[in-house]
């Protein structure tokens, strides 16, 4: 997959919002600033390893695009939604036993899972108290993203090795986990814009989708990619059993091949027998491909609103990103 689109839009969209970038930069230090012990310690690894401010930059983009004037509360919603992701990253791996985060050793890794974990929780209770000092919307809509992306978490650790897992199960998955977060980035930006909660909670269904999107490419990034450019261990997922969404789709379409997977995960087989079962369906169900075309037909409405928007440099910005979700390497 090519980033050169995504690359483009992104320069555009921090070259626009560089004020409140460096605001939300400011304010993620400020979260784990105080956080005591090595639990501080593993949230301040993360702060100190930022990565491309995806989910900041929708908000301010959604924000200026529904005619907001940018301000604290709007640099104070991107700033708590970053802080959200960098808590997810900190227990993801420790669930994940991952070594590696952006390129560097993982705070599980460096500092401990029991450090990481109450990092993570830290994070996630200044997170909460930001959203109250905002508004009682924006704290409702942020509880309500917690719970969603918590219920993701969990179905998926149930569902590890479940073979039987399909295609819908696994966009279920993502829709809770990963577009939770990207939900609330667009009902943040609606909000600190002067939307009323009705009309940030329509925006934000819609904006799930690229939750979906995104998730996806994660997945098959997962599968193609190299550990240089996708910053983790490649693979691993797949080892522990998870079974994403470009994968359930190739067992939908290869039953022989999901018995097989199956057998091999109760025969506890290592990395290069799972790894050989899944390239082989993948390959015979043209499942990467599909799975491209999924991300395409996810992004659909999502880009189909932005464009209904008031035309702007804003909107316009908010547009090409979006659009280039799929063309991303990381």
């Amino acid at each position: 997959m090519s980033m050169a689109n995504f690359t483009a839009a992104h320069r555009a969209a921090l070259s626009l919002l560089s004020d409140e970038i460096v605001a939300v930069r400011k304010g993620v230090e400020i979260a784990a600033a105080d956080i005591p012990g090595p639990g501080g310690a593993a949230a301040r690894l993360m702060v100190e390893r930022p990565g491309k401010m995806v989910r900041p930059l929708l908000v301010g983009l959604v924000h200026r695009s529904l005619g907001g004037a940018g301000g604290k509360a709007c640099s104070d919603a991107a700033s708590l939604v970053e802080v959200i992701h960098l808590s997810t990253l900190l227990h993801d791996d420790v669930i994940d036993e991952a070594a590696m985060r952006r390129g560097a050793p993982s705070a599980a890794f460096a500092v401990g899972n029991a450090a990481a974990v109450l990092g993570g929780d830290a994070l996630v209770v200044r997170a909460i108290d930001a959203s109250n000092r905002i508004s009682g919307a924006a704290l409702e809509r942020t509880l309500y993203a917690l719970h969603r992306l918590v219920t993701g978490e969990l179905v998926q650790l149930k569902d590890r090795t479940d073979i039987t897992i399909t295609a819908a199960r696994a966009r279920e998955v993502a829709t809770l986990k990963t577009g939770a977060l990207m939900r609330l980035c667009a009902e943040l930006g609606a909000l600190t814009a002067g939307r009323s909660l009705e009309e940030a909670v329509k925006l934000g269904e819609v904006f799930e989708g690229l939750g979906v999107a995104f998730q996806v490419v994660d997945d098959l990034l997962d599968l193609t990619g190299d550990e240089a450019t996708v910053g983790k261990a490649v693979g691993k997922d797949l080892t522990q059993g998870t079974i994403s969404y470009p994968v359930a789709l190739a067992l939908d379409h290869a039953p022989l091949h999901r018995r097989a997977l199956g057998r091999a995960y109760c025969d506890k087989a290592g990395e290069v027998r799972i790894g050989k079962l899944v390239q082989h369906a993948l390959v015979r169900t043209n499942a990467l491909a599909l799975s491209l075309q999924v991300v395409e037909r996810e992004l659909g409405p999502v880009t189909s609103l932005i464009a209904g928007l008031q035309p702007s440099v804003a909107r316009d910005t908010l547009q090409s990103v979006c659009a280039a979700m799929g063309l991303r390497g990381s």
